[in-house]
This record gives C-alpha cells, sequence and structure tokens, in this order.
C-alpha cells in the first residue's frame, strides 16, 4: 500500500468514526444520558476535523495542538465560521467536564443545541474535504 493509499485509508476511518459518534451522541441523548452525548458530540467533531487535517498532510497527538490548528487552518482562513470555532472549544471543555467531573451535569436541551451546531462542524469538515477531491 503507498503512503497515499494509506493516508486517504486513515481519512475514512476518521469520516466514519465522525459518523458514528453523531449517531452515539444521538442515541445517548434519547437514553437519557447527556454527559456521554456531550462526549461523543466532541469526538465527533474531533474526528472529522482530524480527517480533514490529515488530507492537508497535519497529524496531532494532542487535543490542544488539534484545537489550534482548527482556528488556525479554519477559522482565520475563513473556512469556518467563528461561531463554529467557539463552538469546538466549548465542546473541548464541556467533553472534559463530562469525563472528569463526577458532579457534572448537563442540560438535554442544551446538549441537543450542542448536538444541532455539531452536524454543522461535521458537514463543514465534510464539504472541505470533498473540495479537496474536485481540485
Amino acid at each position: 500500500m503507498s503512503t497515499e493509499e494509506a493516508r486517504e485509508l486513515l481519512i475514512h476511518a476518521y469520516r466514519q468514526k465522525a459518523k458514528e459518534a453523531l449517531l452515539e451522541a444521538e442515541h445517548c441523548l434519547a437514553a437519557g444520558s447527556a454527559g456521554l452525548a456531550t462526549n461523543r458530540i466532541y469526538y465527533a467533531c474531533f474526528y472529522a476535523a482530524t480527517a480533514v487535517l490529515i488530507s492537508r498532510g497535519l497529524q496531532f497527538v494532542r487535543h490542544s495542538a488539534l484545537k489550534s490548528a482548527v482556528h488556525s487552518q479554519f477559522v482565520r482562513p475563513g473556512e469556518l465560521s467563528s461561531e463554529l470555532g467557539a463552538f469546538f472549544e466549548t465542546a473541548f471543555v464541556q467533553r472534559h467536564e463530562a469525563d472528569y467531573n463526577a458532579l457534572a451535569r448537563f442540560d438535554p436541551a442544551g446538549v441537543a443545541r450542542q448536538l444541532v451546531k455539531a452536524r454543522q462542524f461535521v458537514a463543514v469538515m465534510e464539504t472541505l474535504l470533498s473540495r479537496r477531491k474536485q481540485a
């Protein structure tokens, strides 16, 4: 397998993980687990952004580096709205709270709004990937 084929395989895998995480967030929210939905919302966005960054030859080990790359690669150049860039930051903070604060509670209506934003974020990342293939 060539390096390019391996990269395309990895991009495809992250795209699939993003879609799965969105579905998992929906299921968790419907089952009354807003905290788990919060985790899956962030990871849907994380996976989608990772796919695009890999397509651009960039990979990051740390979440903080990926968050910075979302802003430098997508928000600053205008490919992602500042609103969705801020949402990604918020999703990270909320995911951290959900995962590491045993007392954290999340309003299901607020998480449902975050899920809408996550779908928008993932859709933008998919658009960026489709533009790459057209170029």
